[in-house]
């Protein structure tokens, strides 16, 4: 057996007991959304479930870091008392929220595209709760 025949079993080995197994296991280990009319349903992996009412958040924002383009590096940042909650640009639910976010009177879309050409570490009010009067 030559060398570049056994780094090729010892390959198929390792990756059938060491990485295969993380496949199954990987999708238990993000956080999950759902979005069911106005209400945001987070499963975070070992917590529980909580659920959210979009007209229950007091400020929606956008946060964006110097880590991409190989790294998550858009946020959608809500806001809830002192609840924070951080859904990066890649998960589906990003443009899910966004979609729903154009119909809250007073949404600023000016700070969110200056946060998708942003290449640093800001953060970026696009909507806060009218305090009343």
């Amino acid at each position: 057996m030559s060398w570049k025949e056994l780094d090729r079993q010892v390959s198929n080995w390792c990756f059938k007991w060491a990485v295969k197994p993380l496949v199954v296991v990987a999708p238990y280990l993000r956080t999950s959304y759902w979005l069911d009319d106005q209400t945001l349903a987070v499963k975070h992996p070992f917590s529980r479930s909580f659920s959210i009412k979009l007209d229950e958040l007091d400020e929606i924002g956008v946060e964006t870091t110097g880590q991409g383009p190989f790294a998550e590096d858009v946020f959608w940042v809500l806001k809830r008392d002192r609840m924070r909650l951080r859904i990066g640009d890649p998960h589906p639910i990003f443009e899910k929220l966004m979609e729903r976010f154009s119909s809250l009177e007073g949404f600023d879309w000016k700070p969110f595209n200056e946060a998708m050409t942003c290449t640093d570490n800001r953060y970026f009010v696009c909507w806060r709760r009218r305090t009343k009067a």
